[in-house]
């Protein structure tokens, strides 16, 4: 156990060789009108994101590139329009940052289990 939180703490900070990848299952909050919302993000080896966004209202496809920087962008896209991320990753499971769409920008934070 002491192991093991010892490898995430220097995972979190980019040491021990770790890998920092946005894939997985997301939940998040954010003052925009449609959220909360949920994302399932693949991540290729040449950090190719793909996958789903869903809200209480829309749902959408995720695509952008991430490339282990504790900065992220990635954008969603509803087929006539979109969103775009722009957050820091804590590189474990915690991005927090801006949601921009057309006519505003909003504050997000999401989390994986």
């Amino acid at each position: 156990m002491r192991r093991q939180l010892v490898v995430l703490l220097l995972c979190s900070i980019g040491l021990a060789g770790c890998t920092r990848s946005l894939q997985g299952h997301w939940s998040g909050t954010s003052d925009y009108f449609n959220a909360p919302f949920t994302l399932d993000i693949t991540q290729a080896a040449d950090g190719r994101l793909s996958g789903t966004y869903q809200d209480q209202h829309d749902k959408g496809s995720v695509d952008g590139t991430y490339n282990g920087e504790p900065t992220c962008t990635f954008r969603v896209n509803f087929g006539d329009t979109g969103l775009m991320f722009d957050g820091t990753f804590d590189g474990t499971k915690r991005v927090v940052g801006t949601l921009r769409r057309t006519g505003g920008q909003h504050g997000f934070e999401m989390t994986k289990p």
